[in-house]
């Protein structure tokens, strides 16, 4: 065979095993790839626990006011639920960094306040995601 990469000295076998190696790669890569699917539940975490959920699959506009803790460093998270997707539309924490964070809509997406401890994440509902045992 007429070598056609210049310097590298291929055979028919090598040209065979790439390519099976190629239709692996490109099968796995298939296989494994999901699209992410839209969400139907929004819980809000603070302080690592579950504080409210609320389903995206009504079409409403709803604020949601979240307190993050008495005392000194008292503060709140406003979060916007309109039309399938969730947004920080304010914010009482230094930088504001979470109102930038922009809107979640898919299933496993999340909006994070670290100076609150708020974790806002989108869920498809009641489906087991992982078992372990």
């Amino acid at each position: 065979m007429k070598n056609i990469f210049g310097f590298f000295n291929f055979k028919k076998g090598d040209i065979i095993v790439f390519l099976v190696i190629g239709i692996m790669i490109l099968g796995s890569a298939v296989t494994f790839y999901k699209k992410p699917t839209e969400a139907s539940v929004v819980r809000i975490y603070r302080n690592s626990e579950e504080y409210a959920s609320y389903s995206l699959s009504q079409s409403y506009a709803k604020n949601v006011h979240v307190p993050t803790h008495d005392g000194p460093k008292a503060g709140y998270n406003q979060l916007r639920i309109e039309n399938g997707t969730v947004t920080i539309v304010g914010s009482t924490c230094p930088n504001r960094d979470c109102m930038r964070m922009g809107s979640i809509s898919k299933e496993g997406d999340i909006l994070i306040c670290l100076p609150h401890r708020l974790v806002v994440r989108l869920e498809g509902g009641d489906a087991i995601d992982a078992v372990s045992y």
